[in-house]
This record gives structure tokens, sequence and C-alpha cells, in this order.
């Protein structure tokens, strides 16, 4: 049923449609969590949806979602999450062509990074998630604060490395493009213009 073209259009709506839903409820997050947090916090997801006085502007659904997803788990890198699901519908239709396999992968990777790297160095709470304040946590007991520290800026490194097939000529060109041309400076000899004696 899935190669019928009609069924391909139909779910890949829905994926964009749940994608925007997300995007909307997340944004909406940041801005609103403050005020939300007593209503969603341990609370059950038929009792979100049910509280009136929420203010997240997809409702309790997605103070409930965004709540779980970004303050629970994985920070802001929880955006991953809709745009994946916003790609994955549009290559459905055809309007875009790029790789979902390696969006995937870097989008997994940085879920479990960034939380990381933005707790540790920022040492921020809601944009970590409880993913990157527990794993943190964990991290500095384990190998200690330095030991974090280096092994965060290593995965960093190395990935840019792989992912843009970083080497040595490269950046050697770099540092050439970029370093200022030194221009042999030439003497100019200033004539002196003789003067009428009257």
């Amino acid at each position: 049923p899935f190669k019928d073209e009609n069924n391909q259009k139909i779910f890949a709506a829905v994926l964009i449609l749940i994608s925007l839903y997300l995007i909307i409820a997340f944004i909406s997050f940041f801005f609103e969590w403050k005020a939300d947090d007593s209503l969603v916090s341990g609370k059950d997801l038929s009792d979100v949806i049910t509280e009136k006085k929420i203010n997240n502007s997809i409702g309790g659904l997605g103070a409930y979602i965004a709540n779980l997803f970004i303050k629970l788990w994985f920070g802001v890198s929880a955006f991953f999450i809709p745009l994946f699901s916003l790609l994955a519908g549009l290559k459905i239709l055809g309007l875009k062509k790029y790789s979902l396999s390696k969006f995937l992968f870097n989008g997994i990777l940085g879920m479990l990074i960034i939380p990381i790297f933005i707790r540790h160095f920022f040492n921020s709470t809601i944009i970590a998630g409880g993913i990157g304040i527990y794993t943190n946590e964990l991290m500095n007991s384990a190998i200690g604060n330095l030991g974090t520290s280096l092994l965060l800026i290593t995965i960093s490194l190395l990935y840019l490395v792989i992912s843009f097939d970083i080497n040595t000529e490269k950046i050697q060109y770099f540092i050439k493009k970029i370093k200022p041309s030194s221009r042999p400076v030439q003497d100019t000899k200033i004539e002196a213009t003789p003067t009428r004696s009257e």
C-alpha cells in the first residue's frame, strides 16, 4: 500500500504536519516553560491536555511533549527530531534530494554530544536537558572535569575533521589565503623642484 502515490502523499503530509507541530511546541517551550512547568512536571498526559492554563502555543499536548523531549531528555538538540521528520516528508514528496541516513547519523550524534557539551561548558540546565545533566555528572565523577573537557573537545574536533574532510593541505591553503601578502615597498624618489630667484 505504501507504493501507492496517494498513500505516499498522505504519509508525507502527516510527517510534515507533525514536524511543524513539534517545532512550534519546542520554540514556544523556551518562552513559556517557566509558566507551564508547575502544570506539566510530574503530571500525567491526561492531566496536562485538560489543563486550561497552559501557555504553550500547541496547548497541553505541545507542553507535555516539549517538556519531555527538551527538559527531561535532549535539551535544545531535540530539534533534530522534527527536522528529520520534516526532511523525510519532503523527500517522500520528491522536493529535496539529500541523504536521510547521513542526517539521521548526525542527528543521533548531536542529540548525544550537544547536551553534554552545553551542560559542561555553559552549565545550562534547560538547554542541556536531563541527558546532558546526568551524563556530564557521570563523566565528571569517572574521569574528572578536565578529562571530560578534553574528551568533548577531542570528539568535536574529530567530528569536524571527518565531516569536512580536513587535512594538512587544506589547513595550509586556508592559512595562506588569510595570511596578508607581503609586498615589497618601492622607494619613491621625490624630486625637488627648483625655485626661481627673482
